[in-house]
């Protein structure tokens, strides 16, 4: 008989560490096999923005097990989520917009919309499968879910249409007069705390020279750029108050493609992860993380971002078109502009990779990406 330990040694998880007993339920959920015992467990972990408020760490989890069919391997994925007093940046954000983080952030929101859209989800989209939920006590939850192996192939702008006009169809299942686009806060809610906490932010960086003649950003944004975002930025009030008199529903509220996975065994479905902005929201809001999602990740090129704006806001309008809610393009534009100025903007000069003297062309490539997706966005959030 094989003697079984009370813990496999996965110390690079900190706090999220496993009894063995959870890694049994993982592996036998995982393999679909009551009867599987772990026997090897290794973890690594997965890089994450530090910006993500209520993520506390990310993890791949491997190992094997042993079943009536001999050893077979493993795989989980693990995801921390925490209050935010946990998050490691906390001290960049305004003390009294903290407050107001640490008082209303619904940092267990990815479980709650789980259980609210599961019914409401169209072929297609699908969530991951959850494993296990453990409770590691002072607000943190420890997530075992499904790992998804993900196709490896570029998104062209088909897959990001499909993917639009997949999220414009949820969309108008969660609308506010249905009972999954029920909601505990007022529309627009989660969009003003963001602005409240990462305007000031903007404005700090706005004011500094010194940021502005670090040798990266001076090569890739002029001060034409400079001029517009501060522009941009005046014009988030405005913009706010137009998305109140504009149709809503409960969005994705990060669909990035680094999102949306896309399983290597059902090639026309997505799986929907990281779920934010639990609040009613003009239509079309999630277009803006669409749209720029693949260059935040270092990845795709501007010169393609007309025809993919044409692209997701096509298959977005047919989207909503296929739930009977026919709907105005512009009115989808004003929404994916609201989320570009009040998502996008503020953090449209990852300030964090420009410290450097200007040597690193890897990094010089990748701020003129995110340039030129800055000059497409403000001139999108300015047009009118």
């Amino acid at each position: 008989m094989i003697r079984l330990p009370d813990q496999l040694d996965l110390p690079g998880l900190g706090v999220a560490a496993p009894p063995y007993a959870l890694l049994t339920d993982v592996a036998r959920a995982a393999l679909r096999d009551d009867g599987a015992e772990v026997v090897t467990a290794t973890g690594s972990v997965v890089a994450y923005p530090f910006t993500s408020i209520a993520t506390g760490g990310l993890w791949r989890v491997t190992g094997t097990a042993t079943t009536a069919t001999g050893v077979r391997p493993w795989r989980a994925f693990v995801k921390l989520l925490q209050h935010p007093r946990h998050w490691p940046l906390h001290h960049l954000v305004p003390p009294a917009a903290f407050e107001d983080l640490c008082r209303l952030f619904p940092w267990r929101d990815e479980l709650d919309i789980r259980a609210q859209v599961h019914d409401v989800l169209p072929d297609g989209l699908r969530v991951p499968d959850v494993y296990a939920l453990a409770d590691l006590g002072e607000d943190r939850v420890a997530v075992w879910m499904e790992d998804i192996d993900e196709r490896d192939d570029r998104w062209t702008d088909t897959t990001h249409a499909t993917a639009a006009r997949l999220l414009a169809r949820l969309a108008s299942r969660r609308t506010p007069d249905r009972p999954a686009g029920a909601c505990s806060v007022p529309p627009g809610f989660a969009v003003r705390k963001v602005v409240d906490s990462r305007a000031p932010m903007l404005a700090g960086a706005l004011a500094d020279d010194a940021l502005w003649r670090r040798p990266l950003v001076a090569a890739a944004f002029d001060g034409t750029y400079r001029t517009d975002l501060s522009r941009a930025l005046d014009r988030i009030p405005a913009l706010l108050a137009e998305s109140e008199a504009l149709p809503t529903a409960l969005p994705h509220g990060d669909a990035a493609p680094v999102n949306l996975l896309r399983p290597r065994d059902e090639p026309d479905t997505f799986v929907a992860i990281d779920w934010a902005f639990g609040c009613q929201l003009p239509l079309g809001f999630d277009l803006g993380q669409l749209l720029c999602g693949e260059i935040e990740q270092g990845r795709g090129d501007a010169d393609g971002l007309p025809g993919l704006l044409d692209a997701i806001e096509t298959g977005y309008v047919a989207g909503l078109a296929d739930e009977g809610l026919v709907t105005d393009r512009d009115v989808v534009r004003r929404g994916l502009v609201l989320a570009l100025a009040t998502r996008n903007v503020p953090g449209m000069i990852p300030w964090e990779v420009t410290e450097g003297d200007g040597a690193d062309p890897d990094t010089s490539a990748f701020l003129g990406r995110r340039a030129a997706l800055g000059r497409f966005v403000l001139d999108l959030v300015l047009s009118r």
